[in-house]
């Protein structure tokens, strides 16, 4: 995570790398559903929302590939683009599980420390 946004710390090319931050989105999408229902950790789901939303706010201003793909970098000024099938299902699985915090209770937001 660089300022609040899902970036990829070990590699910044293949088709893996793209996997592995779709499962982590969907995860962090599941957390914050459980937290926010079991209304246990406020201040984290809050936390996991903002970085969600941070992630598919960028991935849709900064992503996007000549053909309209999304690419495998998320964050403002990524180099060496990439965009595949696994950055396509990446993508769209970062944006699914920002979609479903709209569907849950509010909770009034914490503070980010």
């Amino acid at each position: 995570v660089k300022d609040g946004i899902l970036t990829e710390q070990l590699s910044q090319t293949g088709w893996d790398t793209a996997l592995f931050k779709a499962a982590f989105a969907r995860g962090l999408g599941a957390l914050h559903a459980s937290l926010t229902l079991t209304k246990t950790e406020p201040a984290l789901a809050t936390d996991i929302a903002r970085l969600l939303e941070g992630s598919a706010t960028s991935l849709l201003q900064h992503s996007r590939g000549p053909t309209g793909e999304y690419g495998l970098q998320w964050q403002p000024g990524a180099k060496d683009q990439e965009w595949n099938f696994n950055t396509q299902l990446a993508a769209l699985t970062e944006l699914t599980a920002t979609l479903s915090l709209a569907s849950l209770p509010q909770s009034t937001p914490q503070p980010a420390n």
